[in-house]
């Protein structure tokens, strides 16, 4: 199998780090919001690798993450920027029919895209957010971590298996969040009450309403920052032509948790698009 290509793009006035292997059927995938994350924090080569045996694979770095550039100016912590870079991504495939994977803040993201634009012909959702969830006591958090120790910890609540932490995991947050100026843009981003997070990511009635593809929501049972009960289920709900997967032993990082799983149940959901 031929190795990911590596490039950058040009996008209101940063540049986003993307991914590109693999042909065929188009799939975007964008990772989640954890401190210090990027694509392969969520979705490991090995996942990359084998959705790119199926599919044209391209995979982001959200601004403000991993190596894709900052944004300019504030705010920075912007819903409506990260869905208008996935529809960057999809503009760049010249396809009309595109998959989208979101994780996390991402997979609200990729369902409020796939409300505004049709060649968004199906999504999956793996440990979303999307709705008006207040936090809890253990949820989900954004606070800056002070050092490696604080980013381990971080990570190890995402999974149930702690032994699964990618090769490398910890050094890579490490390079971007102690990078010069990245603690105070952070701090910035989420710098306000994290109900805040919830509200923006939150899909409307009518977003709801307008999501005509079909949906796949994966989520794991031992998920501590989002309850499938809390998320997935309430959204799959709302989307008639939905599906939920709940994975048992597994918490936030499905993808990472239950490659195997997690591939096939994109190979079925994405087969049927014609790119």
């Amino acid at each position: 199998m031929s190795p990911l290509r590596e490039f950058d793009l040009k996008f209101e006035g940063t540049t986003i780090h993307c991914w590109e292997g693999g042909s065929g059927r188009p799939v975007v995938l964008m990772h989640g919001s954890g401190a210090g994350c990027g694509t392969f924090s969520n979705f490991s080569a090995a996942v990359l690798d084998g959705l790119s045996a199926y599919f044209r694979v391209l995979a982001t770095d959200m601004v403000g993450y991993g190596l894709s550039g900052r944004r300019p100016a504030p705010p920075y912590f912007d819903v409506a920027m990260w869905v208008r870079q996935l529809l960057a991504i999809v503009d760049y495939t010249g396809a009309q029919q595109v998959g989208l994977v979101g994780h996390s803040l991402a997979g609200a993201l990729a369902l409020k895209a796939a409300a505004m634009d049709r060649r968004v012909t199906a999504v999956l959702a793996t440990g979303t957010m999307g709705t008006p969830m207040p936090p809890r006591v253990k949820g989900r958090g954004w606070g800056f971590p002070p050092d490696r120790a604080a980013i381990q910890a971080h990570i190890e609540g995402t999974l149930y298996n702690k032994s699964l932490i990618p090769a490398g995991e910890v050094e890579a947050r490490a390079q971007v969040l102690y990078a010069p100026g990245y603690e105070e843009y952070f701090k910035s981003m989420f710098g306000d009450d994290p109900q805040t997070y919830y509200d923006q990511s939150t899909l409307t009635a009518d977003e709801l309403s307008r999501i005509t593809c079909p949906v796949l929501f994966m989520h794991g049972w031992d998920d501590g920052f989002l309850a499938p009960e809390e998320s997935s289920l309430p959204l799959a709900r709302s989307i008639p032509q939905s599906d939920v997967t709940v994975l048992g032993r597994c918490a936030h990082s499905v993808a990472l948790e239950h490659p195997g799983k997690f591939v096939a149940a994109a190979q079925q959901l994405f087969d049927n698009l014609t790119g």
